[in-house]
């Protein structure tokens, strides 16, 4: 425990840069050289550039995880490879927030100028792809950031599809991965989440793996898998040692928290 101890906060302090804020909200920090070549040298073994192809050919489930309007665009994209190389993805999930987008994300994807949320713009995202969508039942319930949204759409191909705007376990954020999750397996039954294929980019995770497997394998399911959009290694090395160092951090103090 004591090693565990001194792992975390050695962790907070060297490679902790957001202290509480968004991801893209945190303040840039100038690495050494010799840092920046370590850092990009464990990313690679520790699966935050890329990951494996899925394990199985048909889930019950595929859970899309909501974050920035890139990632949303690319996750997509993932979800209709897998699709399209014979993949079968079950019901599909949109496990996302009600988070307003920044700028900052509208100036670097374009296309969602027009998009005001998170869920919104992946569920654009979604139709886009898989679309066109036929609504269905809506439910809400909430206030605040507990407020939350249960939508069920049906595709063109009859996929089920659910996006799931989760509630904030805390006042003072937004829904978080465990967040998500949570509220997934209160709104969709054990039998149809038996397997469970989770869609993210690569360098999340190690830390979403440790913060929601466990999550979903505590409630039903026999076999849970994460896979990821590859991670881009062609702009500033500095901001990319950064966020790798970052997500290290995120990782290890979810798996952590499990052995508490």
């Amino acid at each position: 425990m004591a090693d565990r101890a001194a792992l975390v906060e050695w962790s907070g302090r060297i490679l902790d840069t957001r202290r509480g804020a968004e991801r893209r909200e945190a303040i840039p920090t100038t690495w050494t050289p010799e840092h920046i070549r370590e850092l990009l040298s464990a990313a690679g073994p520790l699966g935050l550039l890329h990951t494996a192809a899925p394990c199985r050919a048909a889930y019950d489930m595929t859970v899309l995880l909501g974050g920035a309007t890139t990632g949303n665009r690319l996750r997509t994209g993932l979800a209709r490879d897998l699709a399209g190389r014979g993949v079968h993805l079950g019901m599909l999930v949109a496990a996302t927030a009600e988070r307003a987008l920044s700028d900052h994300e509208r100036g670097s994807d374009p296309d969602s100028v027009p998009d005001r949320t998170e869920w919104a713009n992946l569920l654009r995202y979604l139709a886009d792809v898989f679309g066109p969508l036929r609504p269905g039942a809506v439910t809400t319930g909430g206030t605040g950031a507990a407020a939350w949204r249960d939508h069920e759409f049906t595709s063109a191909m009859g996929t089920n599809l659910r996006v799931l705007v989760a509630p904030s376990s805390s006042a003072h954020r937004r829904a978080n991965t465990a967040d998500s999750l949570a509220f997934l397996l209160q709104r969709i039954p054990p039998v149809r989440r038996r397997h469970v294929l989770v869609i993210t980019s690569a360098i999340y995770t190690p830390y979403q793996f440790f913060a929601g497997a466990p999550v979903v394998l505590s409630d039903g399911a026999k076999h849970v898998e994460l896979v990821g959009t590859p991670t881009g290694t062609n702009g500033d090395t500095n901001l990319l040692a950064q966020r790798i160092a970052q997500e290290i951090h995120a990782a290890v103090h979810a798996a952590t928290t499990i052995l508490r």
